[in-house]
């Protein structure tokens, strides 16, 4: 339930996007509790895209608040006016601010004290994960994939989120 909050098991793109095609990042379904605890560092059958990790720490950093994703934020024209404009458009409350607020402190712990301490920018106030997935079903064979999460945020209220791969 809180995997499809954050948009796991969904399309998630806009329907403005017309025929542009991305996978689904997805969730298990009826996992048992092992096979639940093993989706949270990144084992087992789950799926995921640098979209969608970059759409969950964003939310993450927007205090639960999971949004939209687009592509093109403003259009403009030759002159430079503004033909159109995305505005942003809230998903689903994914977890509550507390909870969001906690892996805030977590993350940005981790970015002071921890692996992520590279991603540090003066001025910003940096989260971040460092992290492995498991690659494929034969887990001896296959070089885990490497991720990289995070989120950068200002005080005038700008932020962004990244996911590396």
């Amino acid at each position: 339930e809180t995997a499809e909050k954050f948009g796991f098991n969904e399309d998630v793109y806009a329907e403005e996007f017309g025929d542009m095609l991305a996978t689904k990042s997805l969730y298990p379904p009826k996992l048992d509790k092992p096979g639940t605890a093993l989706t949270g560092m990144g084992q087992g059958s789950l799926t995921s895209t640098p979209m969608q990790m970059a759409m969950v720490t964003a939310a993450l950093a927007n205090d639960g608040k999971l949004m939209q994703p687009y592509i093109v934020d403003e259009l403009r024209g030759p002159d430079l006016s503004t033909l159109e404009k995305n505005e942003p458009a809230e998903m689903s409350q994914a977890v509550s601010p507390e909870t969001a607020k906690k892996v805030q402190e977590m993350m940005e712990h981790t970015a002071k004290e921890g692996s992520a301490q590279r991603a540090l920018i003066d001025g910003v106030t940096v989260g971040g994960k460092t992290g492995t997935a498991q690659r494929g079903v034969n887990v001896q064979d296959e070089v885990p994939y490497g991720w990289f999460v995070s989120y950068g945020k200002k005080d005038d209220g700008r932020s962004v989120a990244v996911a590396v791969f």
